[in-house]
């Protein structure tokens, strides 16, 4: 099944798909009729026919049934994992986190999000010898600098610490001003890792821009709706390319204290997650982050199919994420 094979897809518009990010018909089968006329310049009636087409392959030819044993074997031959530098946080989520998957951090200002990224960004290139991208939609999140500083202690890996820059690819905040960039910005990164072995894509903060553009009650279905455009594109890369797709999302103090014990019941903090419930259904492993003391974290996963309620500590030294 090949996207030659689509009604009204022709060799150029294969290309022309492609060029886009759009690799194969189950990915163009998830797309809205509206982002297939633009991706091929067509009209409404095309678009609709060439999604419906796509949508009756995937039904005839897309799906297969797989034993439990069999798919068990599978994965545990493709997923590797990106250890974060923390013994206990490590062995507790199963060795670190996993590719081929979304996973999610949420956590307030200063609880270490954007530290984790960066050690998982360096331990991407040293522990998987694949490259990373970090996509920044916050000015200055991106810190060189750290990265040098993290990577000293895998002095045996490099000659000079610096040189782990060049495995690093970084989109910054000033190119990414609003959804409909961000989301733009994930084909480009399809189009580099289809020609680079990338084993992790890192969003710091994902939340972040969606907050800007829509605030307030009447403002949550477009949101919503946004994020569901968002999520497949996410998903496709974790699947297509065997990388970890790591998200960090902001969470806001609620006043009222039933919602609050609402949130430590589910979250294990009484913060509540920025961006709605469609991002933590999405999300193959969701996790809480809050400051214990100073320099030492809690992680929190609270959302996992093969983890129950997990609490462990960590810490933020200069040499990276260590354990408590």
């Amino acid at each position: 099944m090949e996207l030659k094979d689509v009604e009204g897809i022709g060799s150029s518009r294969v290309q022309k798909l492609k060029d886009e990010g759009v690799e194969n018909v189950q990915h163009l089968a998830t797309l809205h009729p509206t982002e297939i006329e633009k991706k091929l310049d067509v009209g409404a009636g095309k678009a609709d026919d060439i999604s419906n087409s796509a949508k009756r392959l995937v039904r005839k030819y897309g799906a297969k049934l797989t034993s439990a044993r069999e798919l068990t074997e599978e994965r545990k031959k493709i997923v590797k994992r990106i250890p974060t530098g923390a013994d206990d946080l490590d062995s507790a989520i199963g060795g670190g986190f996993e590719t081929n998957a979304v996973s999610s951090i949420y956590g307030p200002s200063s609880t270490g999000k954007t530290q984790l990224v960066h050690q998982l960004v360096v331990n991407c290139v040293t522990d998987l010898g694949r490259e990373a991208i970090f996509i920044e939609t916050e000015p200055q999140n991106f810190r060189g600098e750290r990265i040098k500083s993290m990577a000293e202690r895998h002095e045996d890996k490099f000659d000079e610490p610096d040189e782990i820059m060049s495995d690093i690819q970084v989109i910054s905040s000033g190119q990414v001003p609003s959804v409909k960039v961000l989301y733009n910005a994930y084909q480009t990164c399809i189009n580099y890792m289809r020609e680079n072995s990338v084993g992790l894509l890192t969003i710091d903060s994902w939340s972040a821009p969606f907050r800007q553009e829509f605030f307030g009650r009447e403002q949550l279905s477009d949101q919503g709706r946004e994020q569901r455009r968002h999520f497949p594109e996410l998903q496709y890369i974790a699947d297509e390319f065997n990388a970890a797709v790591i998200l960090t999302h902001q969470a806001y103090s609620v006043p009222d204290s039933g919602q609050q014990y609402q949130q430590i019941a589910k979250t294990g903090t009484d913060k509540k997650p920025a961006g709605g419930n469609f991002p933590q259904h999405s999300s193959t492993l969701n996790a809480s982050v809050r400051q214990r003391k100073k320099d030492t974290y809690e992680m929190i996963v609270w959302g996992s199919p093969n983890l129950g309620r997990i609490e462990a500590e960590f810490a933020v030294e200069d040499e990276g994420i260590v354990d408590a």
